[in-house]
């Protein structure tokens, strides 16, 4: 329990990580737009994912 992971990949395995947490599909796996350098987060509750941030740049 409150373990954080972080992990840094190329943009196919981000999206597709993105997608299978929120419940899309991979058909899907090139509708959703990430920058080079995006943060996007994902929290776990212990049931199912949630989607906190995606493609985040403010720290740019």
């Amino acid at each position: 329990p409150h373990q954080k992971v972080c992990v840094v990949a190329h943009g196919g395995t981000l999206h597709a990580i993105v997608c299978l947490a929120t419940g899309l599909t991979l058909n899907n796996l090139w509708n959703i737009h990430m920058d080079n350098a995006g943060i996007s987060l994902l929290e776990f509750d212990g049931k199912s994912f949630h989607l906190r941030l995606l493609n985040s740049l403010c720290h740019l």
